[in-house]
C-alpha cells in the first residue's frame, strides 16, 4: 500500500504541555494504531507508546486484533506493578488492519474509527461514562459534548480493576474509493460527526485531509493531544483485479500473451 494513500498527524493540542498520544502505521502490514494515554506526569506517554508497539509486534507475530490488544492490557499492567509512578496509567486503542478492500477495526475505550465514502459512518462504540448517558437517552450527542464528564472512559488497557479486557471488533468489506480513518478524542472533543464530513468533503490528498481536520480541532481550542491517521486502499491495477478471479485470470493471461506476440512480430518483420 503505498504512503501516498496515507495521512497521518500527531499534535499535541492547544492545552497540554506533552502529547500522551501514541500511533503506528505499518503500510507493508496494512496495520493501523491510535492510542490515547491516560495518566498524568509520563504514565499516559508511557502507557500509549507501550500499546502501539506491544500490539504491533503481536500483529506481526500472527496474533489478531482481539489478542494483541489483550497483550497490550497485561503489558500495562505488568508495568505499573513494577513502577509505583506509572501504576494506574492506561491508554485507549483503535486498531486497524486492511488486507486490499477487506478491513477488520478492534477497540477500547473512546478513540474511534469511521467510514467515508461521500457520506460519514462511525464504526466504532465508545467506552465511555457520556456514551453510557447517550444510550440511556439521558442526553444527546450534541448536549453530551459539553458535559463535564466527557473525559471519562469506562473500559481501558491497563485499568487495575479490569484483570480481563473486552474487546470489541467489525470487519467489512470497504467499495473503491471508500477511506478510513481513526482518531483520538482530541479531534472529537472538538469536531462532530458532521464537521467532520464537512472537511472531508473539501479536495486534497489524505495527509491533507488529516491536516485539515487537525488544524481545525485546534481552532476550536484544541483542548487535547489530537491524531488522525486517514487511509484509502490501494486500488489495484487491471491485471491485479484479472488475477482475483481464475476465469478472468485465464482471459487475461491470454490477452498478455497476445500482446507479447504481436509486439514479437512488429519488431522481427
Amino acid at each position: 500500500m503505498p504512503s501516498k494513500n496515507i495521512g497521518v498527524v500527531t499534535d499535541t493540542g492547544r492545552r497540554r504541555e506533552r502529547n500522551e498520544d501514541s500511533c503506528l502505521v505499518d503500510a507493508d502490514m496494512g496495520l493501523f494504531v491510535v492510542s490515547d494515554g491516560m495518566g498524568g506526569h509520563k504514565g499516559g506517554e508511557v502507557a500509549s507508546t507501550m500499546a502501539v508497539r506491544t500490539i504491533g509486534e503481536a500483529v506481526r507475530n500472527g496474533r489478531s486484533l482481539r489478542q494483541a490488544i489483550v497483550a497490550a492490557h497485561r503489558a500495562i499492567r505488568n508495568a505499573g506493578d513494577r513502577d509505583p509512578e506509572i501504576r494506574g496509567m492506561g491508554a485507549t486503542a483503535v486498531v486497524l488492519q486492511l488486507q486490499g478492500n477487506e478491513y477488520e477495526i478492534a477497540w477500547v475505550g473512546d478513540s474511534r474509527a469511521y467510514l467515508w465514502d461521500g457520506a460519514l459512518r462511525r464504526l466504532t462504540h465508545d467506552h465511555s461514562y457520556i456514551q453510557q448517558l447517550i444510550d440511556a437517552g439521558a442526553f444527546t450527542p450534541a448536549e453530551a459534548k459539553h458535559h463535564p464528564g466527557g473525559g471519562i472512559v469506562t473500559r481501558a488497557l491497563g485499568m487495575q480493576d479490569i484483570p480481563q479486557i473486552d474487546v470489541d471488533t467489525i470487519s467489512g468489506r470497504l467499495s473503491d474509493g471508500s477511506r478510513l480513518f481513526l482518531c483520538s478524542d482530541g479531534l472529537t472533543s472538538e469536531l462532530d460527526d458532521e464537521e467532520i464530513a464537512d472537511l472531508l468533503r473539501e479536495d486534497g490528498t489524505e495527509q491533507e485531509m488529516a491536516e485539515r481536520l487537525v488544524k481545525t480541532a485546534n481552532e476550536r481550542g484544541g483542548r487535547d493531544n489530537i491524531t488522525v491517521v486517514l487511509v484509502r486502499p490501494h486500488s489495484p491495477s487491471l491485471f491485479g483485479k484479472l488475477k482475483r478471479n481464475p476465469i478472468t485470470a485465464a482471459v487475461g493471461t491470454i490477452l498478455v500473451a497476445a500482446m507479447a506476440a504481436v509486439t514479437f512480430w512488429l519488431l522481427n518483420r
